[in-house]
This record gives C-alpha cells, structure tokens and sequence, in this order.
C-alpha cells in the first residue's frame, strides 16, 4: 500500500506528467494521470521506478474534468492522496509530515504547509523560490463551528490552500459522489469546483497552516485556454447548485464535526458563497487588489534599486558567472522576505545534510533543467544516469 495517491489532472503537459515520474520516482507513492490531452502520451498505461507506481489514462477534451476526477479517485485504494497540478510540485517530506499530523488529529480534514511559488531569475534556467503572496500567511481554521470555518475561509479567500493539501480520501470520495457528471467548467467560474470541494473540507473537519515547505506552485507553459472565457462570479443560480453540491457531500462525508451551535444551515452557506463570490464580491476583489497594490514610495524605490541590481547582475552573468553568484546573496539579504535561490531556501528549512533541504534541492534541479517537462528519451536516460549513482 503506498503512503498516499496523487491525482494528476493534466491537458497538453505531457511533458510535464514525465517531470513528475522524475521527481517522485523511488517514493513509496501512487501517481494517477488522468489526460485531457487529444491524444494518448506516448509512455504506456502503467508502471514503476522503485517504490513509486503510476498509471495513465485518457478522456479528451477540457470538459472532460468531472469524468476524469471520478474516474481517477475511485481507482484511489489509499487512506491519504492529494491533487497536483502538473506543472507544479508537493514536497514528498511535506506529504510525510502531513501524514503524520492527519494520523495524530482525527478532527482536521486535510493538512499541509507552506505555498511557494518558483520563478526564473533574468538567467536562463536560474530559478528562485518565494511566498505565494498573501497565500502564504500563516491561516487557519480551527473554530468548532463548520460553518464559522466555511466563513472564514471564503472571507479570507483562502480555498486554494485547502485544495492542494494532503486529504483524507474518504473526503474525497464524498465530494466526487457529490458532482454532477454533466457539469462543464469551462463554461463557468474558474472556482466553482474548488469552492465545492474546500468548503465540504472545512465544514468536514479542522485545519491549520503549518510552516514547513510543502507547495512549490510553478506556470511556465501559461493559463490553459478552457478558461479564457470564463465569468468573473458565480451566478445567483448557481450559487444554490454550489451549495448543494457541498451539502451533499458533507453528508456523504459523515457530517459536520465539531460543535455547531447554529448547525449547518443550507441558506446561511448560500449566502456566505453570494457574498464572497457572487456578483457583489466583485467591488470586494477590486479593493483588495488596490490595497495590496499600495506600498509606499520609498520602499517601491528600493524594489526597483533591488531589481536593477539583479538584472544587471543576470547581465553580468552572461560574462562571469561568479559576479551573480555574489550579487544575488546582496539582494536576499536587503529583500529578505523575496524570492530566494534553491539553496538558500533548502538552508532556511535545514543544513544541507537534512532530508527537507535534499528533497528542495532535488525539485530545484529537476524544474532548473526541465521547465517545460522531459520527452520520453529525455526520463529515459535521467533515470538510468541517476541508477548509476
């Protein structure tokens, strides 16, 4: 039985699903692709590198969402699994500590830590590592009340962070149970299924942000077309079809835990997911933007002064790689809550004899040397260089 199932829900990454074979290969876990993609990858259905499994299969089309979520959860046969995009990365440690934590605290839905995002520096194939904004503040959700924690949580607009977090599959299945076939995404706002599922999380059960690295978010192949015209809110309809989805399955999940002095009331959630992400919210959105957009004029000096030495640096690079390698230690040390260096992140976690700054290390190679994903000689031959050390 591998610790946990990873579900890979991709469309025209390939190359990209083959990075994830590169990245998780020897961990004791379970990779499921399910491809949107028009045709098949290439690499076969299933196989293993060590104690890693994986399997492969394809429903065409962007629409293809909700068949391809149900088809792969119920191949799930794990306690714990989590969603992955398939560019981005979740930290075998992370998931180890995740377990663990799930394991001593039955009354928390899901578990995780830190979100990250991972950017290229002006060099080619220089990548840093950074906080994913105000995602990355230290949240949780801890009230005894489901539906104070449902509150919380879309008031704070913080669904993501639960989504791509380590789950408990018998919650995951709840929620799968829950969708309608028929549903197309495309043609609807961008959030709907992650409301649905993070808001029967929060009412299912507790979580808290730990502080370990954990989330590594990375977009190098750009925003996939399905959602090009996508609304900007829910609908007044669909925000009951929403809250009945999440309904259905917090009572296909076993409940509402904790103390609920109110209960779960149908219309009070209707009215908190109109508040937060219906057509009103939008107001709400714009002046959140303005404020994280305020910064005063002396500090948006300094960024500037701090940019132009780093790209100058990238310049530089060009003709002494040296003269980067001491300029870009200037910047985190004036810019310390910035994006960092893969070993600099690696340090801040751990020395690099510990297994968190290995495994930080390791994605920061594979994503340095493979931004757009391995081809199938590519994994081919990375696998048998590392079966030779």
């Amino acid at each position: 039985m591998p610790l946990a199932t990873a579900v890979i829900l991709s469309y025209n990454r390939q190359d990209a699903l083959r990075r994830q074979l590169l990245y998780y290969a020897n961990k004791p876990l379970h990779l499921i692709f399910a491809d949107g993609s028009d045709d098949d990858w290439g690499s076969g259905e299933s196989g293993s590198i060590g104690e890693m499994t994986w399997e492969y299969f394809r429903i065409s089309g962007f629409d293809s969402w909700i068949p391809r979520v149900r088809t792969a959860v119920a191949k799930v046969d794990s306690e714990f699994m989590f969603f992955l995009d398939d560019e981005e990365c979740i930290l075998f440690t992370g998931i180890e500590r995740a377990i663990n934590f799930l394991i001593q605290n039955l009354d928390h839905s899901c578990a995780g830590g830190r979100a990250d995002t991972c950017t290229f520096t002006f060099i080619k194939r220089r990548i840093v590592i950074g906080p994913w904004g105000r995602r990355d503040e230290p949240f949780e959700l801890l009230q005894p009340s489901g539906l104070e924690r449902f509150e919380s949580m879309c008031t704070e607009g913080r669904t993501a962070n639960l989504f791509y977090q380590i789950q408990r599959s018998k919650n995951v299945r709840a929620w799968v149970g829950a969708l309608d076939p028929a549903f197309k995404p495309s043609g609807n706002y961008p959030g709907f299924l992650e409301i649905a599922f993070t808001g029967s999380l929060s009412l299912l059960g507790k979580w808290k942000m730990s502080s370990y690295p954990f989330w590594i978010r990375f977009g190098s192949l750009g925003l996939q077309s399905g959602w090009s015209t996508a609304p900007a809110y829910i609908s007044s309809n669909q925000v009951f079809e929403l809250e009945s989805i999440i309904d259905k399955a917090v009572n296909l999940g076993g409940g509402i835990q904790g103390q609920d002095g109110i209960g779960f009331k149908r219309s009070l959630t209707a009215e908190i997911i109109e508040k937060n992400f219906g057509k009103s919210s939008l107001k709400k959105s714009e002046s959140l933007v303005e404020s994280m957009q305020t910064l005063s004029a002396r500090r948006k000096f300094a960024k500037r002064v701090l940019k132009f030495a780093v790209r100058l640096s990238g310049n530089l690079w060009k003709f002494s790689p040296r003269i980067y390698d001491l300029l870009y230690p200037l910047y985190e040390l004036l810019y310390p809550q910035g994006p960092k260096t893969v070993s600099s992140f690696g340090k801040s976690f751990g020395s690099k004899q510990s297994a968190v700054f290995s495994d930080i290390y390791s994605f920061g190679e594979i994503w340095s040397k493979f931004p757009y994903g391995l081809d199938t000689d590519q994994l081919r031959e990375e696998l048998r260089l590392r079966a030779n050390i």
